[in-house]
């Protein structure tokens, strides 16, 4: 690559060469540091999403007759390279409890840390090149999810599908050791395989679009090592990813001016559920710590536009429809039940009396817009004797990297030892010091039950 590249190139271009750039640029403190806590978490919530019914199905299928040497989180069988990225990349999304990121409106760990896991695991990569690879997936994604801006996600794109492609293709182009020119004929590759669409929250397609966004952008790097051919402006082009997928101009400019610090705004979840719950279920427990929720007399859920179909199911009947009603997890939280609790998303909940009952007198209001768009909502509930409002916001990261550490940990053996037993903490410890491990490829078969 030649160091001259500069502005006037595309944008698919300009977003290469920081990719490319990431292989040997000194990496940022607070970057490198959320980045580990990243796949701390999503090791975590993989590890468990492995023994979820979409987990069994998908492993089933893509393992028959297969003779696979690539891990599968948290399952004893094995798949060939792309199928494992497609496998653990659904099973990363299997509960919707993995990290968000507002400037890509989606979730940027879950497609790009199992591509740069299988792939690193067959190169033999190093754990810095590996979470170098695994920084340049994660902020192609921000650059794209700016690029694209919130039309793309109005439309009803889901963007931890679309946008995640990109970021699988980024991360392994930088593995593979592809140039700038190479890495943007990936990304095109990727572009015109992105999908994924949020009518089908609530459902095992969703956790199926970040599979598919790992596979897809694993298989469009891998094609450009072997020479495959393809356009270099995918994203600007007239009829690239940016005019068709998110309404911009033929040769939109883009922004890559916080590439590779972008990952510091992450969001972690700490209620297993769609981060759209995750305001109004704070605003609730607002309501819950002076109030007395059987005075309650009707509830008004005010959110932004984007939030209305996206997790507004009126009357869940499954575990992942209670993860996308806010009728649902605003009741849990005010019959005093646990929203980080995994067990209580179930069919059995869905039908409890006491919360269909709460549900019942909520209705979700569109319209209210502010700064932290679908990181916001206020609830307006009237009482017996009043009317009040409650405000929350989820849209600011833990300026506390330390104190999110712990949370983290503590979310992190909640999920995994149950499943991996001893071995949890020795794939936490190897995670914590990735930067210095030789051969990456031990965090998987830390990762595999004995």
């Amino acid at each position: 690559m030649s160091a001259t590249l500069s502005a006037n190139l595309s944008a698919t271009l300009q977003l290469a060469e920081k990719i490319v750039a990431l292989r040997d640029a000194p990496l940022n403190a607070e970057a490198e540091t959320v980045a580990k806590q990243c796949l701390l978490d999503w090791f975590g919530v993989a590890v468990q999403g492995a023994q979820e019914p979409v987990a069994d199905i998908m492993t089933s299928e893509l393992t028959r007759g297969n003779e696979g040497t690539h891990s599968i989180i948290g399952r004893r069988e094995k798949a060939s390279l792309i199928d494992a990225a497609l496998i653990n990349g659904t099973i990363g999304h299997a509960l919707d409890y993995d990290d968000a990121i507002p400037a890509s409106l989606g979730h940027a760990t879950v497609p790009v840390a199992p591509t740069v896991l299988a792939l690193a695991a067959e190169l033999d990569a190093s754990g810095e090149q590996t979470l170098r690879a695994f920084l340049a997936g994660y902020e192609a994604e921000c650059a794209i999810g700016g690029y694209f801006g919130p039309d793309h996600y109005a439309r009803g794109y889901h963007a931890t599908g679309t946008i995640g492609a990109f970021g699988a293709a980024a991360a392994a182009s930088l593995l593979l050791g592809l140039d700038a020119h190479q890495t943007a004929r990936a990304l095109s590759l990727a572009a015109t395989q992105a999908s994924g669409l949020k009518s089908l929250f609530g459902s095992m397609g969703k956790p199926m679009h970040a599979g598919r966004a790992a596979a897809d952008g694993l298989l469009a790097a891998r094609l450009v090592a072997r020479g495959f051919d393809a356009i270099e402006d995918g994203l600007e082009n007239a009829q690239g990813a940016g005019p068709v997928l998110a309404g911009l101009e033929a040769g939109a400019a883009i922004d890559v001016t916080k590439f590779g610090t972008q990952i510091c705004g992450t969001l972690f979840k700490y209620h297993a559920a769609c981060y759209g719950t995750h305001a109004p279920i704070e605003a609730a427990r607002d309501f819950l710590a002076a109030h007395d929720p059987d005075d309650i007399e009707t509830i008004e859920i005010h959110v932004g536009t984007m939030t209305v179909g996206m997790c507004d199911i009126e009357t869940p009947t499954s575990p992942l429809e209670c993860k996308f009603s806010m009728h649902h997890t605003v009741a849990m939280v005010l019959a005093g039940i646990d929203t980080s609790s995994l067990d209580n998303y179930s069919a059995e909940m869905a039908a409890n009396p006491r919360l269909a009952g709460l549900r019942d007198k909520m209705r979700v209001v569109g319209g209210f817009e502010d700064e932290h768009g679908i990181m916001s909502a206020k609830l307006v509930i009237n009482t017996k004797s009043e009317t009040l409002e409650f405000y929350r916001h989820t849209g600011h990261p833990n300026d506390d990297l330390a104190n999110q550490q712990i949370r983290l940990e503590e979310k992190y053996d909640a999920l995994a030892t149950p499943i991996l037993g001893d071995a949890a903490n020795a794939l936490k410890q190897a995670v914590k010091n990735i930067k210095e491990s030789a051969h990456v490829h031990e965090l998987m078969r830390l990762a595999v039950p004995a």
